[in-house]
Protein backbone atom coordinates (compact mmCIF):
# COMPACT_ATOMS: atom_id res chain seq x y z
CA UNK A 1 0.00 0.00 0.00
CA UNK A 2 1.13 3.31 -0.67
CA UNK A 3 2.19 5.02 2.50
CA UNK A 4 1.79 9.13 1.71
CA UNK A 5 -2.17 9.38 1.81
CA UNK A 6 -1.68 7.36 5.49
CA UNK A 7 1.32 9.33 6.77
CA UNK A 8 -0.33 12.46 5.66
CA UNK A 9 -3.77 12.00 7.31
CA UNK A 10 -2.22 10.84 10.66
CA UNK A 11 0.35 13.55 10.24
CA UNK A 12 3.07 11.43 11.49
CA UNK A 13 6.07 13.04 11.96
CA UNK A 14 9.30 12.22 9.10
CA UNK A 15 11.17 15.61 10.26
CA UNK A 16 13.57 13.64 12.17
CA UNK A 17 13.90 11.00 9.77
CA UNK A 18 17.04 10.76 7.27
CA UNK A 19 16.30 12.45 3.65
CA UNK A 20 18.62 9.60 2.32
CA UNK A 21 16.76 7.11 3.41
CA UNK A 22 13.53 8.23 2.12
CA UNK A 23 14.74 9.46 -1.15
CA UNK A 24 16.16 6.07 -1.73
CA UNK A 25 12.63 4.24 -0.84
CA UNK A 26 11.11 7.15 -2.89
CA UNK A 27 13.24 6.10 -5.98
CA UNK A 28 12.56 2.46 -5.84
CA UNK A 29 8.67 3.54 -5.65
CA UNK A 30 9.02 5.69 -8.74
CA UNK A 31 8.15 8.74 -6.50
CA UNK A 32 5.52 7.18 -4.07
CA UNK A 33 6.57 5.67 -0.72
CA UNK A 34 5.74 1.90 -0.03
CA UNK A 35 7.64 1.43 3.08
CA UNK A 36 9.78 2.74 5.77
CA UNK A 37 13.55 1.67 6.56
CA UNK A 38 14.37 2.06 10.50
CA UNK A 39 18.38 1.69 9.49
CA UNK A 40 20.30 2.02 6.69
CA UNK A 41 24.08 0.82 5.89
CA UNK A 42 26.83 3.54 4.63
CA UNK A 43 30.31 2.89 3.39
CA UNK A 44 32.59 5.30 4.51
CA UNK A 45 36.56 6.12 4.22
CA UNK A 46 38.32 5.66 7.60
CA UNK A 47 41.38 7.10 8.31
CA UNK A 48 44.50 6.34 11.14
CA UNK A 49 44.62 10.57 12.28
CA UNK A 50 48.03 9.31 14.31
CA UNK A 51 49.69 7.67 11.26
CA UNK A 52 48.50 11.32 9.21
CA UNK A 53 50.27 12.93 11.81
CA UNK A 54 53.45 11.21 12.16
CA UNK A 55 53.91 11.92 8.67
CA UNK A 56 52.93 15.08 8.19
CA UNK A 57 50.40 14.61 5.90
CA UNK A 58 46.79 16.31 5.59
CA UNK A 59 44.05 13.92 6.78
CA UNK A 60 40.58 12.74 4.54
CA UNK A 61 37.81 15.22 4.34
CA UNK A 62 34.07 14.76 3.17
CA UNK A 63 33.56 14.05 -0.68
CA UNK A 64 36.78 12.80 -1.55
CA UNK A 65 37.23 11.58 -5.11
CA UNK A 66 38.90 7.88 -5.37
CA UNK A 67 42.00 9.50 -7.13
CA UNK A 68 42.26 12.28 -4.60
CA UNK A 69 41.87 9.02 -1.76
CA UNK A 70 45.21 7.28 -4.12
CA UNK A 71 47.28 10.32 -4.46
CA UNK A 72 46.94 10.68 -0.70
CA UNK A 73 47.54 6.99 -0.15
CA UNK A 74 50.86 7.70 -2.10
CA UNK A 75 52.44 10.24 0.20
CA UNK A 76 52.62 7.84 3.04
CA UNK A 77 56.41 6.15 2.63
CA UNK A 78 56.69 2.66 1.01
CA UNK A 79 59.24 1.34 2.79
CA UNK A 80 59.97 -0.66 5.76
CA UNK A 81 59.82 -4.57 6.54
CA UNK A 82 57.19 -6.82 8.20
CA UNK A 83 55.14 -4.99 10.99
CA UNK A 84 57.32 -1.97 10.43
CA UNK A 85 55.56 -1.49 6.84
CA UNK A 86 53.06 0.75 6.39
CA UNK A 87 50.26 1.32 3.18
CA UNK A 88 48.36 4.31 2.66
CA UNK A 89 45.78 1.89 1.66
CA UNK A 90 44.52 -0.64 2.19
CA UNK A 91 41.37 -2.78 2.42
CA UNK A 92 42.07 -6.68 3.63
CA UNK A 93 39.02 -8.58 2.83
CA UNK A 94 37.84 -11.95 1.34
CA UNK A 95 37.91 -10.25 -1.71
CA UNK A 96 40.54 -8.14 -4.40
CA UNK A 97 39.76 -4.46 -2.76
CA UNK A 98 39.58 -3.54 -7.01
CA UNK A 99 36.11 -5.09 -6.31
CA UNK A 100 35.01 -3.04 -3.97
CA UNK A 101 36.45 -0.38 -5.58
CA UNK A 102 34.78 -1.00 -9.07
CA UNK A 103 31.70 -1.52 -7.32
CA UNK A 104 31.64 1.83 -5.63
CA UNK A 105 32.09 3.11 -8.99
CA UNK A 106 29.15 1.67 -10.76
CA UNK A 107 27.34 3.30 -7.60
CA UNK A 108 28.40 6.73 -9.26
CA UNK A 109 26.35 5.79 -12.10
CA UNK A 110 29.66 4.94 -14.86
CA UNK A 111 28.32 2.67 -16.71
CA UNK A 112 30.29 -1.13 -18.02
CA UNK A 113 27.64 -1.22 -20.75
CA UNK A 114 27.38 0.55 -23.82
CA UNK A 115 24.28 2.65 -24.05
CA UNK A 116 21.87 -0.36 -25.05
CA UNK A 117 23.70 -2.54 -22.48
CA UNK A 118 24.60 -4.82 -25.97
CA UNK A 119 28.52 -4.70 -25.01
CA UNK A 120 30.83 -4.07 -22.59
CA UNK A 121 32.22 -0.58 -23.29
CA UNK A 122 33.96 1.09 -20.71
CA UNK A 123 33.78 3.85 -22.44
CA UNK A 124 35.53 7.96 -21.90
CA UNK A 125 37.82 9.11 -19.49
CA UNK A 126 35.75 8.81 -16.15
CA UNK A 127 37.14 5.04 -16.34
CA UNK A 128 40.07 5.57 -17.88
CA UNK A 129 41.47 7.93 -15.88
CA UNK A 130 40.24 5.97 -12.58
CA UNK A 131 42.01 2.96 -14.05
CA UNK A 132 45.31 5.23 -14.57
CA UNK A 133 45.05 6.18 -11.34
CA UNK A 134 44.71 2.62 -9.90
CA UNK A 135 48.08 1.00 -11.69
CA UNK A 136 50.08 4.12 -10.20
CA UNK A 137 48.95 3.87 -6.66
CA UNK A 138 49.67 0.25 -6.79
CA UNK A 139 52.89 0.62 -8.55
CA UNK A 140 53.72 2.85 -6.27
CA UNK A 141 53.98 0.31 -3.07
CA UNK A 142 50.97 2.86 -1.32
CA UNK A 143 48.14 0.33 -1.91
CA UNK A 144 48.29 -3.18 -0.58
CA UNK A 145 46.99 -5.60 -2.92
CA UNK A 146 46.76 -9.18 -0.98
CA UNK A 147 47.77 -12.58 -2.26
CA UNK A 148 44.76 -14.85 -4.27
CA UNK A 149 45.89 -17.02 -1.16
CA UNK A 150 45.10 -14.10 1.66
CA UNK A 151 41.84 -13.27 0.00
CA UNK A 152 40.86 -17.22 -0.69
CA UNK A 153 41.31 -17.35 3.49
CA UNK A 154 38.28 -18.09 5.02
CA UNK A 155 39.07 -17.71 8.38
CA UNK A 156 40.41 -14.13 9.55
CA UNK A 157 41.51 -12.48 13.14
CA UNK A 158 42.54 -8.66 13.73
CA UNK A 159 46.13 -9.62 12.88
CA UNK A 160 44.99 -10.29 9.04
CA UNK A 161 43.64 -6.41 9.02
CA UNK A 162 46.23 -3.99 8.96
CA UNK A 163 44.23 -0.98 9.36
CA UNK A 164 43.05 -2.25 12.85
CA UNK A 165 46.78 -3.37 13.29
CA UNK A 166 47.51 0.15 12.92
CA UNK A 167 49.91 -0.23 9.79
CA UNK A 168 47.37 1.44 7.19
CA UNK A 169 46.32 4.86 6.66
CA UNK A 170 43.43 4.43 5.30
CA UNK A 171 40.46 2.04 4.36
CA UNK A 172 37.27 1.60 2.60
CA UNK A 173 34.26 0.18 4.82
CA UNK A 174 30.69 0.00 5.68
CA UNK A 175 29.27 1.09 9.17
CA UNK A 176 29.54 -2.48 10.70
CA UNK A 177 33.72 -1.98 10.80
CA UNK A 178 32.98 0.49 13.74
CA UNK A 179 32.37 -2.83 16.03
CA UNK A 180 35.51 -4.35 15.28
CA UNK A 181 37.39 -0.88 15.55
CA UNK A 182 35.80 -1.05 19.20
CA UNK A 183 38.22 -3.53 20.46
CA UNK A 184 41.06 -1.96 18.34
CA UNK A 185 44.03 0.26 19.32
CA UNK A 186 43.73 2.92 16.37
CA UNK A 187 43.45 6.13 16.60
CA UNK A 188 40.35 6.28 14.31
CA UNK A 189 38.05 8.89 11.99
CA UNK A 190 35.69 8.19 9.25
CA UNK A 191 35.04 11.08 6.54
CA UNK A 192 32.17 10.42 3.65
CA UNK A 193 32.93 7.82 1.66
CA UNK A 194 34.80 9.10 -2.54
CA UNK A 195 32.40 10.42 -4.44
CA UNK A 196 32.01 11.84 -7.99
CA UNK A 197 34.49 14.43 -8.95
CA UNK A 198 31.33 16.37 -10.87
CA UNK A 199 29.23 15.67 -8.23
CA UNK A 200 31.00 16.25 -5.10
CA UNK A 201 27.96 16.67 -2.57
CA UNK A 202 26.08 13.50 -3.15
CA UNK A 203 27.11 10.28 -1.83
CA UNK A 204 26.25 6.80 -3.69
CA UNK A 205 27.16 4.68 -0.23
CA UNK A 206 23.68 4.62 0.79
CA UNK A 207 21.63 1.67 0.84
CA UNK A 208 18.18 1.04 2.49
CA UNK A 209 17.48 -1.70 5.36
CA UNK A 210 14.90 -3.77 5.47
CA UNK A 211 11.85 -1.81 4.80
CA UNK A 212 8.30 -2.16 6.36
CA UNK A 213 5.28 -2.60 4.00
CA UNK A 214 1.19 -3.17 4.24
CA UNK A 215 0.38 -6.03 1.71
CA UNK A 216 -2.56 -4.79 -0.41
CA UNK A 217 -4.11 -7.96 0.65
CA UNK A 218 -3.75 -6.74 4.17
CA UNK A 219 -6.96 -8.32 6.65
CA UNK A 220 -6.10 -5.37 9.33
CA UNK A 221 -4.76 -2.73 7.28
CA UNK A 222 -5.18 -0.52 10.37
CA UNK A 223 -3.01 -2.83 12.65
CA UNK A 224 -0.42 -2.97 10.09
CA UNK A 225 0.17 0.92 9.89
CA UNK A 226 0.35 0.68 13.96
CA UNK A 227 3.13 -1.49 13.44
CA UNK A 228 5.41 -0.10 10.62
CA UNK A 229 4.55 3.44 12.40
CA UNK A 230 5.88 1.88 15.61
CA UNK A 231 9.04 0.21 14.11
CA UNK A 232 10.67 3.91 12.66
CA UNK A 233 9.66 5.86 15.84
CA UNK A 234 12.00 7.79 17.76
CA UNK A 235 10.48 5.83 20.81
CA UNK A 236 11.65 2.53 19.52
CA UNK A 237 15.23 3.45 18.03
CA UNK A 238 15.92 4.98 21.19
CA UNK A 239 14.93 1.67 22.49
CA UNK A 240 17.29 -0.65 19.82
CA UNK A 241 20.52 2.70 20.10
CA UNK A 242 20.68 0.80 23.53
CA UNK A 243 20.81 -2.80 22.62
CA UNK A 244 21.20 -3.32 18.84
CA UNK A 245 24.55 -3.98 17.22
CA UNK A 246 23.43 -1.79 14.25
CA UNK A 247 23.46 1.87 15.32
CA UNK A 248 22.94 4.13 11.84
CA UNK A 249 19.17 4.56 12.57
CA UNK A 250 16.90 6.48 10.23
CA UNK A 251 15.90 8.79 13.10
CA UNK A 252 18.92 9.84 13.00
CA UNK A 253 19.13 11.77 16.45
CA UNK A 254 19.40 8.04 17.63
CA UNK A 255 22.57 7.22 16.21
CA UNK A 256 24.98 6.23 19.33
CA UNK A 257 28.36 5.28 17.57
CA UNK A 258 31.11 3.33 19.62
CA UNK A 259 33.44 5.65 21.48
CA UNK A 260 31.32 8.61 20.70
CA UNK A 261 33.00 9.42 17.80
CA UNK A 262 31.89 11.68 15.22
CA UNK A 263 30.95 9.35 12.28
CA UNK A 264 28.68 11.80 10.75
CA UNK A 265 30.76 11.22 7.25
CA UNK A 266 28.65 7.84 7.35
CA UNK A 267 25.65 9.86 6.36
CA UNK A 268 26.18 13.51 6.03
CA UNK A 269 26.03 13.84 1.77
CA UNK A 270 22.69 13.65 0.20
CA UNK A 271 22.24 10.50 -1.83
CA UNK A 272 22.96 10.64 -5.50
CA UNK A 273 20.26 10.73 -7.63
CA UNK A 274 18.03 8.93 -9.85
CA UNK A 275 20.89 5.87 -9.54
CA UNK A 276 20.04 3.31 -12.43
CA UNK A 277 21.03 -0.61 -12.43
CA UNK A 278 22.49 -1.22 -15.66
CA UNK A 279 22.33 -4.47 -15.15
CA UNK A 280 18.95 -4.69 -13.35
CA UNK A 281 17.38 -6.96 -16.24
CA UNK A 282 20.41 -8.92 -16.81
CA UNK A 283 21.33 -12.40 -14.36
CA UNK A 284 22.67 -11.36 -11.44
CA UNK A 285 26.05 -12.99 -11.74
CA UNK A 286 26.86 -11.39 -14.38
CA UNK A 287 27.70 -8.32 -12.24
CA UNK A 288 29.52 -10.18 -10.32
CA UNK A 289 31.86 -11.69 -12.76
CA UNK A 290 31.76 -8.79 -14.65
CA UNK A 291 33.40 -6.85 -11.70
CA UNK A 292 35.97 -9.35 -10.87
CA UNK A 293 37.10 -9.49 -14.69
CA UNK A 294 37.93 -5.98 -14.21
CA UNK A 295 39.86 -6.17 -11.21
CA UNK A 296 41.34 -9.23 -11.89
CA UNK A 297 42.62 -7.22 -15.50
CA UNK A 298 43.64 -4.16 -13.44
CA UNK A 299 45.68 -6.12 -10.98
CA UNK A 300 47.57 -7.77 -14.27
CA UNK A 301 48.67 -4.02 -15.48
CA UNK A 302 49.36 -2.95 -12.08
CA UNK A 303 52.15 -5.69 -11.21
CA UNK A 304 53.29 -4.83 -14.71
CA UNK A 305 52.25 -8.14 -16.60
CA UNK A 306 49.56 -6.28 -18.87
CA UNK A 307 49.90 -2.68 -20.50
CA UNK A 308 46.40 -0.79 -19.03
CA UNK A 309 45.44 -0.61 -23.17
CA UNK A 310 45.96 -4.69 -23.16
CA UNK A 311 43.88 -4.68 -19.53
CA UNK A 312 40.86 -2.72 -20.87
CA UNK A 313 40.75 -4.96 -24.47
CA UNK A 314 40.58 -7.95 -22.40
CA UNK A 315 37.80 -6.43 -19.86
CA UNK A 316 35.71 -5.58 -23.31
CA UNK A 317 36.53 -8.98 -25.19
CA UNK A 318 36.11 -11.22 -22.61
CA UNK A 319 33.09 -9.16 -20.74
CA UNK A 320 31.38 -9.54 -24.47
CA UNK A 321 32.27 -13.32 -23.92
CA UNK A 322 30.31 -13.50 -20.74
CA UNK A 323 27.73 -11.22 -21.76
CA UNK A 324 27.11 -13.04 -24.89
CA UNK A 325 27.07 -17.08 -22.75
CA UNK A 326 24.45 -15.10 -20.71
CA UNK A 327 21.97 -13.88 -23.26
CA UNK A 328 23.15 -18.31 -24.86
CA UNK A 329 21.73 -19.70 -21.56
CA UNK A 330 18.27 -17.82 -21.60
CA UNK A 331 15.84 -20.00 -22.11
Amino acid sequence: MELDPIIKRQEYDLSGYMPAVLAKLREEGDGKLYGLSPNFRSFGLYYNAALFEKYGIERPRDSMTWEEVFELAKRFPADGEGNDRVYGFTLDGFSSPLTDIVYSLMAQNRKILNADGTAVGLEGDSWRGIFESIVSVVRSGSFYLPTPEETAKRTRFIEDDRFLMGRSAMTYRDHLYLRQLENASVDWAVVSAPVDALNRTQSSAYEPGPAFVISRQSANPRAAWEFVKYANSGEFAQIKSKSSSDFLFSRTEYIRPPSERDVTGLYTLDPVANASDEFAALEPRLKVDLVELIASELTAAAEGSKTLDAAIEAMREDGNVLLAQMKAARP
